[in-house]
């Protein structure tokens, strides 16, 4: 993940993760399960840093779960 102007973003490597998890078996139920694995078995760097996540507010993460409901047409 990359932390900037306030944003978290998957990288490369953390797309590629994502698409594993998302591409194995099961419905929307089972997508939570399946990440999880996909997060388990990739190597992850070490991160050295300690990022500013002043930014992560109730706010700010119910806009961004409004934002993801309406991508996936919930």
């Amino acid at each position: 993940m990359d932390i900037r102007d306030g944003r978290i973003l998957l990288t490369s490597r953390g797309r590629t993760v994502a698409d594993d998890g998302f591409a194995r078996s099961g419905g929307r139920f089972s997508i939570p399960d399946s990440l999880r694995k996909s997060l388990d078995a990739a190597n992850h760097p070490s991160v050295d840093s300690e990022p500013d996540l002043s930014f992560v507010t109730d706010e700010t993460v119910s806009a961004a779960f409004q934002e993801y409901r309406k991508m996936l047409g919930t």
